[in-house]
């Protein structure tokens, strides 16, 4: 059975720190969960957020770092197919501040558009070399993670010091219903994909089910 991804009134996040739960689209969003806080603005628009229909694409095709010519044109295009309706944002920090998570949710208008926009992303992140990440329980069919490159390790050996505390990254891909989930990470003091994938794994679940996990 396909998954409707339908929010309900009964799932409100438990306080401001656990972010709104207002509307429709940002009761969709994981509460932020025990371990993390609201992290820092995403893309200038707070730390959590929802945008209307036409900002949403915008900032959505902004969000392509790393896609240049007809790769690009094909993710913008891709985009523009799948008739998104709305935006919410949320980004999350955990306590000890090493990572810092960004989660988008866009409702569409139509579930095959959605699926096929996934497998997309799937299809320019081998052709961009991105290095496969981790694999998110239970969803192995809607769910995808990739790891972004690193720099260059310099010669120099005062920089190759700073190169050992350099950000890592995680990019994420999910889908339910008409629903699609985005999440990119910003890791410190070494990889935290366990992590990553363990927020995707409870946002997909609170998508699943609103309210349960709380």
């Amino acid at each position: 059975m396909e998954p409707t991804a339908t929010a309900t009134a009964a799932d409100p996040a438990a306080g401001f720190d656990r972010g709104r739960a207002s509307t429709p689209l940002s009761r969709l969003l994981l509460p932020v969960p025990e371990g993390y806080a609201l992290g820092a603005d995403v893309e200038g628009y707070g730390n959590d957020h929802e945008v209307a229909a036409k900002d949403a694409v915008a900032l959505f095709k902004r969000m392509n770092k790393g896609l240049y010519g007809k790769e690009r044109r094909a993710y913008e295009k891709g985009i523009d197919e799948l008739g998104i309706q709305g935006m919410a944002m949320r980004s999350y920090v955990s306590q000890d501040e090493d990572l810092q998570v960004e989660v988008l949710v866009l409702r569409m208008k139509d579930k095959r558009k959605v699926r096929e926009f996934f497998e997309l992303r799937q299809e320019l992140a081998d052709l961009v070399g991105l290095a496969e990440g981790p694999r998110i329980e239970g969803h192995a069919e809607n769910a995808a993670c990739f790891t972004l490159p690193d720099p260059e390790r310099p010669e120099d050996a005062e920089d190759a010091e700073q190169w050992q505390d350099r950000l890592r990254g995680t990019v994420c891909s999910a889908y339910d219903g008409e629903v699609l989930v985005s999440v990119t990470s910003a890791e410190a003091g070494g990889p935290h994909t366990k992590a990553v994938a363990d927020l995707v794994e409870k946002q997909l679940r609170h998508i699943e089910s609103p309210g349960e996990y709380v």
